[in-house]
């Protein structure tokens, strides 16, 4: 049986907590819709602009199914997708997957979102896999039938997937917020192309009156191949942050200096979101990028594949 399908999904509203600087350079919350009702009034009244979230989901489906028969049947798929936007959802994969759903740090200032090169940070996702391919499948050894040896079975089956890379982005820290984009999405390429092969044996011996109980001898191995592809990267670009008070492009020494005189840094916060948001910060890009400036870990890969598991099994069913 052949199926196709096209698929596509989108976030409408988000919740989280969004926020703006107070006076004292912390910062204040609403939970609510970014870029919407309460948020957007007090970003209008600031002059800011108020982001909305945006997460695309498009993807083409192709399956072909074998259905049981004959002792085997099997299963292939696959998914041509692109996953785009400025949100990575509610694990927040822009953070390694925090788990701290609605209250992530998107949006927690004015200045996440948008990039150190300027203007919005919208593009391609840190799950974004263009290609999927999968298969099952699996095999049912009658002894009975095939060997005349009673009421046994033996389960082979296979499931595989090969996969695009994920895409990485470098990242900087800015006011504590630690993963502005620094040019765009995308910009350190994609992990290696990710496969895997695993295997399973179920053996079955059915006996008492009825065949009523079963003994299953089990084995799972995962990661057959024992491949070892790299699936992440270190991407900060140093270590250190940055503070849009600390004599870059976005704060001028006489907003500073009336900051300092009333202790009241809120309008020097907002006076560099504005202009941030508007055309980000061409300093701060520059002293991230600098190759002396470089953490020696970036770019240089952190995670790997799971190796090669054994599993072994026995249960009795009654």
């Amino acid at each position: 049986m052949f199926r196709s399908r096209y698929s596509h999904k989108q976030v409408d509203h988000a919740v989280e907590d969004a926020g703006f600087p107070n006076s004292q350079g912390s910062e204040f919350y609403i939970i609510g819709n970014p870029g919407e009702g309460l948020y957007k009034e007090i970003a209008d009244g600031f002059g800011l602009q108020a982001l909305k979230p945006k997460r695309t989901y498009d993807a083409f489906e192709f399956s072909l199914d074998r259905r049981f028969a004959d002792d085997f049947f099997f299963n292939v798929n696959y998914t041509y997708s692109r996953l785009r936007g400025n949100y990575s959802g509610l694990s927040s994969s822009d953070e390694e997957g925090r788990l701290s759903p609605n209250v992530n740090r998107y949006f927690d200032q004015p200045h996440a979102g948008y990039t150190l090169a300027g203007g919005p940070d919208n593009g391609v996702l840190p799950t974004d896999r263009p290609h999927v391919l999968k298969f099952y499948g699996a095999y049912s050894l009658d002894w009975n039938k095939r060997f005349d040896l009673g009421n046994q079975t033996t389960e082979f089956q296979l499931f595989s997937t090969v996969q695009s890379g994920t895409p990485l982005t470098s990242f900087a820290t800015l006011n504590n917020i630690d993963f502005i984009v620094a040019t765009k999405r995308g910009d350190m390429g994609r992990t290696p192309l990710f496969s895997q092969f695993d295997v399973a044996l179920r053996h079955r011996v059915r006996f008492g009156r009825d065949n009523r109980f079963t003994i299953v001898a089990e084995t799972d191995i995962l990661n057959v191949f024992n491949q070892v592809a790299v699936t992440n990267k270190y991407n900060f670009l140093n270590t250190g942050g940055y503070s849009s008070l600390d004599g870059y492009d976005l704060v001028t020494p006489t907003e500073l200096a009336g900051c300092e005189a009333t202790n009241d840094y809120q309008p020097c916060y907002i006076a560099g979101y504005r202009r941030f948001q508007t055309s980000g910060s061409p300093q701060i890009l520059a002293d991230a990028t600098n190759p002396a400036n470089l953490d020696p870990i970036y770019n240089q890969p952190n995670s790997w594949q799971p190796p090669r598991s054994v599993r072994f099994g026995l249960r009795f069913l009654f």
